[in-house]
């Protein structure tokens, strides 16, 4: 009988330990499940910034692009009024005595 009562001890004992283990288990499992989410979230926020800093991006080269295209202008004014000054020399050159 004592050997029962010792062996049905130890069942006890492991059964106990079993279930020490599947709780750990668990908590464990939740916390990774928590951190995933977390996780999950924080990808999500990366993910939205890179989207409007690629917006932003694309509405800096338009903006680049009219500037280039406004000092390209202002280049060719600037030429043809040297031009214009040019040929108003010539003209005034003319009528000096």
């Amino acid at each position: 009988m004592s050997k029962q009562h010792e062996d049905s001890r130890q069942v006890s004992e492991s059964l106990k330990d079993m279930n020490d283990s599947t709780k750990s288990v668990l908590s464990s499992s939740a916390e990774i499940s928590d951190s995933s989410k977390n996780i999950l979230a924080d990808l999500r926020r990366l993910q939205d910034s890179s989207i409007e800093m690629n917006e932003i991006i694309a509405e800096m080269q338009v903006g680049a692009q009219k500037i280039n295209k406004t000092g390209e202008a202002l280049a060719e004014i600037s030429r043809k009024v040297k031009d214009s000054i040019s040929k108003s020399n010539n003209q005034i050159d003319k009528f000096t005595v």
